[in-house]
């Protein structure tokens, strides 16, 4: 189990030394998960406007730079200074949920991110692409499919094609007792654009993401909160978000993930890479 306190990340590492005072790349995790799933159970209850719970994946037992805290810590939005390739799986609160596919090239060195990414689930508003894969009656407190309020378990797959490549990004939701499940797929990723400008640079967002996942990828959880949040759990250019105003005082002190699996796709119950009770 991983409990996160309010304005904290935590990174999936291969063992623990209490002892040591500098980070090492090469003590994280690192799983390849092209033609795998990732599993986990969430639990998000009470966390409401201007809290994200996050679970996500990035390159940092590839990245050499040290980052301004000195872990190695690399994401698609330069938070600590280093650009490199992101997956979030989760970025959610009770009322709003992203899975976003953040490409990266190398070529274009601290240009090379996607910020915006392409992402799957019912958030975005204020500047933040709207998606809406589910409704508000579907996810939230009190929801038909997952009700917010209690914990709930994640899916994320990365299938491949025949060559090895990455041929579709999925995200499923359920909860025990519920009549439903959620569940949204992307098949193609077109990056138009690099970095936060405008630059029309049109790119496949699949094969850059194969290489970054083929190269393995580092799992990790954070949570924080913000006043300015809109963009991930606002209204709504279409009115069906639930947010008008986030309330970050109101975030509870911590968040709770657990039963983390890493498993074959079609071989669930044949044993898994990673796994956590």
């Amino acid at each position: 189990m991983v409990v996160n306190q309010m304005m904290s990340r935590s990174y999936f590492g291969k063992h623990c030394n209490p002892a040591k005072t500098t980070y090492n790349r090469h003590d994280y995790v690192s799983i390849d998960l092209l033609g795998k799933t990732f599993r986990y159970t969430t639990d998000i209850s009470g966390v409401g406007c201007g809290c994200n719970a996050a679970v996500y994946l990035t390159s940092m037992e590839q990245n050499r730079r040290k980052s301004e805290y000195g872990d190695f810590y690399c994401d698609a939005a330069k938070v600590g200074g280093i650009a490199c390739g992101e997956i979030d799986l989760q970025e959610a609160n009770e009322h709003a949920w992203l899975s976003t596919l953040h490409g990266y090239t190398k070529r274009l060195g601290q240009v090379g991110e996607d910020i915006l990414g392409l992402s799957l689930g019912f958030g975005g508003s204020n500047g933040h692409p709207i998606r809406r894969d589910w409704s508000n009656t579907d996810y939230g407190r009190g929801g038909r499919c997952v009700d917010t309020s209690h914990a709930f378990e994640v899916a994320v797959s990365f299938p491949m094609d025949a060559s090895g490549a990455l041929a579709a990004f999925e995200v499923q939701l359920s909860q025990k007792g519920r009549p439903c499940e959620l569940t949204a797929r992307h098949e193609a990723y077109p990056v138009k654009g690099r970095g936060g400008s405008l630059i029309p640079e049109h790119r496949d967002g699949f094969k850059e993401v194969t290489k970054f996942l083929r190269a393995g990828m580092t799992p990790m959880v954070s949570y924080w909160k913000s006043n300015d949040l809109l963009w991930m759990d606002g209204i709504g250019l279409d009115g069906r978000g639930a947010c008008a105003k986030d309330r970050a005082e109101d975030c509870p002190n911590a968040v709770r993930f657990y039963n983390f699996s890493v498993e074959a796709i079609g071989a669930e119950n044949r044993g898994s890479v990673l796994r956590d009770e």
